[in-house]
């Protein structure tokens, strides 16, 4: 997740990350609406050009529908349109961000991963 007050993170030790995983460093962030969208993606691809020589990696991650407390109706109706045929869970969701703040997404910087069971994809 994005940390608000890395620069404190960054001036008490090196680490790689602010989720603080051992020295890794990843910064995952979440768009948190449509109007966010664009910018959340642009501001990800400034910090993983500008930061990336330092270890720095920066990556963002857009998701789909979250089930939450939607109506029935609404669910069965959004899953028609997703091949997965199910909205996401907020697990679903985490385990993208845990996956870009490990080492397995060492190599990857300054994308958008789109977590919407394939929605995106019609």
């Amino acid at each position: 997740m994005i940390a608000s007050k890395f620069r404190r993170f960054e001036a008490l030790r090196p680490i790689k990350s602010p989720l603080d995983f051992e020295s890794r460093l990843s910064i995952v962030i979440i768009p948190v609406s449509p109007t966010m969208f664009l910018g959340r993606i642009g501001y990800t691809k400034f910090l993983a050009t500008s930061y990336g020589n330092k270890g720095i990696r920066a990556n963002c991650i857009s998701p789909g529908g979250v089930q939450e407390s939607q109506s029935k109706q609404f669910i069965k109706n959004y899953c028609k349109r997703v091949p997965l045929q199910r909205m996401a869970t907020t697990d679903d969701v985490a385990a993208a961000a845990l996956f870009l703040a490990s080492d397995a997404s060492a190599y990857i910087t300054g994308t958008n991963l789109v977590v919407d069971g394939g929605y995106t994809a019609w």
